[in-house]
């Protein structure tokens, strides 16, 4: 009886042990003043920020049900299912040109919620599928903070035209609005792009757009786009 006993102390302690890292990791996901949800690769939530479950709850553009996550209308539906499907099969080193980022328009008429998703490490996903597969920044342009201009000049050494391009990405325009709304031409902001991927150790849109939601998550601070 004795080892039997003792097995059982020993998956009993191992239990309470995961069950505290999965209470830390919840309550540093809830620090983080952005939204960010950890998905499996089937889509289904793992663990969700507060701020993520604000934006759920509102139901403006995006909301959780059985199936997953859910947009305003089918066919937005459709296309972030298939991104997270997409991003799900990605190896964590994965760096996609900018196919990982999605907007989402609200009924409300608010500005649409950015959406970028990233794989994870295999380390994360158990067999079975269980494991979080994909991470997904939330950003809610109405009310939350984006990487800020003078951050990006100070960790990166961008010049204030790039941050102010950095941060107009980082919103999810395209670099077609993000011309117009500066007001330069288009080979402009491409050749400032090409600037910033060099200061920022990245490659493509994509790389640099994970790169920047990670900054907005954990060093938010509020200075719109100029």
């Amino acid at each position: 009886l004795a080892p039997h006993l003792q097995r059982a102390f020993l998956l009993r302690s191992r239990l309470s042990a995961l069950r505290e890292e999965r209470r830390v990791s919840i309550d540093a996901l809830d620090a983080l003043p952005s939204a960010l949800l950890l998905l499996d690769a089937h889509g289904r939530p793992v663990l969700v920020s507060r701020a993520a479950r604000r934006i759920l709850r509102a139901r403006d553009g995006l909301w959780l049900d059985n199936d997953g996550l859910r947009a305003a209308t089918p066919s937005f539906t459709s296309r972030l299912r298939d991104l997270l499907r997409r991003t799900a099969l990605l190896p964590a080193s994965a760096t996609p040109d900018g196919g990982d980022v999605l907007r989402l328009p609200r009924p409300s008429g608010a500005p649409p919620l950015v959406v970028l998703a990233t794989p994870l490490p295999p380390s994360s996903r158990p067999p079975g599928g269980a494991g979080a597969a994909v991470a997904v920044f939330l950003r809610d342009p109405a009310n939350e903070p984006a990487a800020t201009t003078a951050r990006l000049e100070g960790l990166y050494g961008l010049t204030a035209a790039e941050a102010r391009l950095a941060v107009r990405l980082a919103a999810g325009e395209g670099l077609d609005e993000a011309a117009d709304a500066l007001g330069v031409a288009l080979e402009t902001v491409r050749s400032q792009l090409k600037a910033i991927f060099g200061k920022t150790d990245t490659r493509r849109q994509g790389e640099l757009l994970r790169k920047l939601a990670l900054d907005s998550a954990l060093l938010p601070e509020a200075d719109p786009p100029a």
